[in-house]
């Protein structure tokens, strides 16, 4: 803790022998201890619940807990605790997941959890529970700190004399939880990272304190939908009074000390935010469409029997499909939707999926058809100046020529064109669909679609003008003969992770596997 000036040197502990026998010993009593530890990671009592609805919470001191209970226990009761602040001590009537199944907890999409900036953390620590007086701070320990010198608790201090407060009992933080005190390490300064290892065997949302007003109803609108008004009704918050300005004791020299002494929670924090950033109410009012809530996926709802949903990967046909169920009336809003109970659901989550080969081919006619619409006209001029490829191609021979450019240039440049990130309509069907069909979605492929979607929707006329669309969207005689033999390997090579999962849906479906389309 270089920040710390005065912090006293010791001398490094002598490491004592250890026979070869004490250290297998050793060894083997941390196997067991991390068994144990992992045994109690696993128990969900750890987390709370409600009697009303599927969520569960994982508490952490200093970190909105006090209203958080206090929320929980009005979603059964429909009021907050009768113990107000001090829901802490007086915990009857909060219900904890106690005795549920470890795996329905496990895959639960409404597990979270809630993280704060250690800076604000730290100083709300300190004015909450060392320098503030009243039932709900320590006697005991703030007597015991400025009996021995690390906090002044003087009740006219100034910014810069609970500043060197706050340092010295950073300090004096660092020398407890080293087991250097004469206190045992307490839940409000120990690290928000340690809270989180007792239940890592649970796959927890990390929401932020400071947007949590509208982070919880985005990731509850599927289960309490009123989730912002039930929020607005609980009023017991822990705020403690400040006698100075926050701004004016917490300097940016005091914050850096605070986050790089709980660096870990720093980091955690920070990734949280970044998580949540764009999708934040400032962010989602602008031009950008916010992403999928977290663990959900991203839907447009169709209206038919039950709940419907397809989800389609650019250039398997998915806009003129979406224009046809369009005037047929039968699309509704997007929708995000859990992925971890998506059987439980009954959710007819409808995946639409096309020949890999086929669907290359069809990126290539675009580019070579329509360059400036494809927005590859680029792309196509350095495979025309750099790489040969044929401008005006004439016959299958000529198709098959530069189908090998192009796959070998994407082969390349893999991250640009078939990766999560690449290019909409060149890369991976998988990295859109895959999570959705591991989850329960039904595959739908595009050979297919005139004689499943128009039943899964309860409405037959749909069958001829999404065959209409199939006809339309075949490839050219040319560019169908010339992906085969040594062009359709190379495709296959660069597409394996698609043709894998197209092929085995087929085989299990009992239909052709990808390329028969052009025998």
């Amino acid at each position: 803790m270089k920040f710390l000036p005065w912090r006293r040197k010791r001398p490094p502990a002598a490491h004592p022998r250890i026979s070869p026998e004490e250290t297998a010993q050793a060894r083997q009593e941390r196997i067991e201890r991390r068994l144990a530890n992992d045994a109690k990671a696993r128990d969900p009592a750890i987390l709370l619940t409600t009697n009303s609805y599927p969520i569960y919470y994982l508490p952490i001191t200093k970190c909105g807990c006090t209203f958080l209970k206090n929320l929980f226990y009005a979603l059964d009761n429909g009021d907050e605790h009768p113990a107000g602040i001090n829901v802490h001590e007086e915990e009857d009537g909060l219900v904890r997941a106690e005795g549920q199944d470890f795996d329905t907890v496990f895959g639960s999409p409404y597990s979270f959890s809630v993280l704060r900036d250690p800076a604000s953390r730290f100083m709300s620590f300190y004015f909450d529970k060392i320098w503030g007086e009243g039932a709900v701070n320590f006697p005991k320990i703030r007597a015991h700190l400025e009996e021995i010198g690390v906090v002044d608790l003087d009740r006219d201090l100034d910014a810069a004399e609970h500043r060197a407060n706050v340092y010295r009992l950073l300090e004096w933080v660092g020398e407890n939880l080293e087991g250097g005190t004469d206190l045992a390490i307490n839940y409000h300064w120990r690290p928000q990272t340690s809270r989180l290892r007792r239940a890592r065997m649970f796959k927890l949302n990390h929401l932020t304190l400071d947007g949590l007003d509208w982070q919880l109803p985005m990731l509850m609108a599927p289960v309490v939908p009123d989730m912002a008004e039930r929020m607005q009704a609980v009023k017991s918050r822990n705020r403690s009074e400040k006698p100075a300005s926050a701004p004016d004791v917490l300097d940016n020299d005091l914050a850096a000390a605070i986050r790089q002494f709980y660096r870990a929670d720093t980091i955690l924090h920070e990734r949280a935010r970044n998580a949540w950033r764009s999708q934040s109410p400032v962010r989602r009012q602008g031009a950008f469409e916010c992403p999928p809530m977290l663990r959900h996926r991203r839907v447009q709802r169709l209206i038919g029997p039950g709940s419907v949903s397809l989800t389609t990967a650019a250039f398997t046909g998915g806009a003129q499909i979406k224009q046809v169920l369009g005037k047929a009336g039968v699309i509704g809003g997007s929708a995000d939707i859990p992925l971890e109970t998506l059987a439980q659901n009954g959710e007819s989550a409808l995946i639409l999926l096309r020949d890999p080969l086929e669907r290359f081919g069809a990126v290539y006619n675009f580019i070579m058809e329509r360059p400036r619409r494809s927005g590859f006209a680029t792309l196509r001029t350095t495979l025309i100046r750099r790489r040969g490829l044929i401008a005006q191609p004439v016959s299958p021979d000529d198709h098959g020529h530069n189908l090998s450019i192009l796959a070998t240039y994407m082969r390349r440049r893999k991250v640009d064109f078939i990766g999560s990130g690449g290019y909409a309509g060149s890369r991976l069907q998988s990295h859109d669909v895959r999570r959705l069909i591991d989850a329960g979605g039904v595959p739908i492929f595009t050979d297919r679609l005139a004689h499943e979607l128009p039943g899964f929707l309860n409405r037959p006329e749909l069958g001829e003008p999404l065959a209409a669309i199939s006809a339309q969207n075949r490839l050219p005689d040319d560019i169908a003969t010339a992906l085969t033999g040594p062009v359709a390997e190379a495709v296959r090579s660069l597409y394996r992770t698609d043709c894998d999962l197209y092929d085995g849906l087929r085989i299990a479906a009992g239909l052709r596997v990808s390329g028969d389309w052009a025998a």
